[in-house]
């Protein structure tokens, strides 16, 4: 995996010019990767550019926000020329005169004896090439647009990707369950021994999203941030940043929440409803509904399954299930009924092509089968 490494940390020491290309931005785990990057490129005196032509989810974009990080879709060129084709008009001179009244360079063309035409006259990019440009998740050139093809070429890139890549000067493959906080992480420890604590809250910030410590089980996750804070991180700033850093139409939802609890101690269930018209009152819709962390109420021992139902639209509906004993109930397992993600304790599910009846029944169908549970006293759940 880190074969490439020392190489590669001497050609970054060396250069001058850092680009980042990703296709797009959807996982903390590679924007805190890149955020790393461009403080470390701000703390060396190097120049930094992120390229992303796709999709940026707006909690990378808060993030890419917060640090000053700007994005472009199109590499920047260090020079640009003005190109007059000579063969098509013909020019006596060109004189280049400063105008401080106006604040303009103007560029006087005397034309020749032919008429001259400005179809003949062209700006163009030169040089838009890095000393060394950081690729992420490119696996060949058929992946991007042709206009990307020069920076790639002009430049030593860094691939990291989870397939074998056929980019790359120096490749690191984070097959399996690894993580680009994995590399960075190994390449600042490669770089510098003196690396600063916020640098290290960075990537804890992406692996705690990335592995959703404290939402599931998962040792490798946890061997990785027990890592950066041995070298120096704040585990602490980091579940601070990721699970209390809610903004305050969220802050709003968690009390509506609570306010609706319902509680079936025979079950040991506890579930909340939220309607649409909660949502829109709060300023709450399907891009800044934040889910990220537990379900505010699960907080008693004598609970075994909680669930929150949000109404997203007038037919579509989310559901976070969380398990507190995964060896009687694994969530997944009602999840998998609805094509959900997530892990044996917690996961999110909507009813995505099937109509709101048909999903509560279908909910509290898996319910009884895969639980054991008794529903009867169960309706409207999603006629909130």
């Amino acid at each position: 995996m880190f074969e490439d490494l020392s190489k590669a940390v001497n050609a970054f020491k060396k250069s001058k010019n850092v680009g980042v290309f990703c296709k797009n931005l959807v996982s903390l785990d590679r924007t805190m990767s890149i955020i790393t990057l461009a403080k470390l490129c701000e703390k060396e005196e190097k120049s930094f550019e992120l390229i992303c032509p796709g999709k940026i989810t707006s909690k990378s974009k808060r993030y890419l926000e917060e640090n000053s990080i700007q994005v472009v879709n199109e590499p920047k060129s260090k020079n640009y020329v003005v190109s007059i084709d000579y063969s098509s008009t013909s020019i006596d001179k060109v004189v280049c005169k400063r105008d401080d009244e106006s604040n303009k360079l103007n560029f006087v063309i005397t034309p020749g004896d032919d008429l001259f035409s400005f179809d003949n006259v062209d700006l163009i990019s030169a040089d838009s090439n890095f000393d060394i440009l950081f690729s992420f998740g490119i696996k060949n050139m058929k992946e991007i647009d042709e206009s990307f093809s020069e920076v790639f070429s002009n430049s030593k890139v860094i691939s990291i990707t989870k397939k074998e890549s056929e980019v790359g000067d120096y490749k690191f493959l984070i097959n399996g369950t690894k993580s680009y906080s994995e590399v960075i992480y190994e390449f600042l420890k490669s770089f510098s021994q003196d690396v600063s604590e916020d640098l290290l809250n960075m990537l804890l910030i992406g692996v705690v999203d990335k592995y959703k410590l404290f939402e599931k089980e998962n040792s490798e996750g946890w061997i990785l941030a027990s890592n950066i804070v041995k070298y120096g991180g704040s585990l602490y700033k980091a579940l601070l940043n990721v699970y209390s850093q809610k903004d305050l139409e969220n802050f709003y939802l968690q009390k509506k929440v609570m306010e609706k609890v319902s509680v079936d101690e025979k079950n040991r269930i506890a579930f909340s409803q939220i309607s649409k018209d909660d949502l829109e009152s709060l300023g709450i819709n399907k891009s800044n509904l934040d889910l990220k962390g537990r379900n505010i109420f699960n907080l008693c021992k004598d609970l075994d399954i909680v669930f929150v139902i949000y109404q997203i639209d007038d037919e579509k509906f989310k559901v976070v299930l969380e398990s507190n004993d995964v060896n009687k109930y694994s969530a997944m397992d009602v999840a998998s009924a609805f094509n959900g993600s997530g892990s044996e304790n917690k996961v999110v599910f909507s009813n995505k092509g099937i109509p709101a009846k048909d999903f509560e029944k279908r909910f509290l169908e898996t319910l009884k089968e895969v639980y054991n549970i008794d529903v009867s006293n169960y309706s409207s759940l999603f006629t909130v």
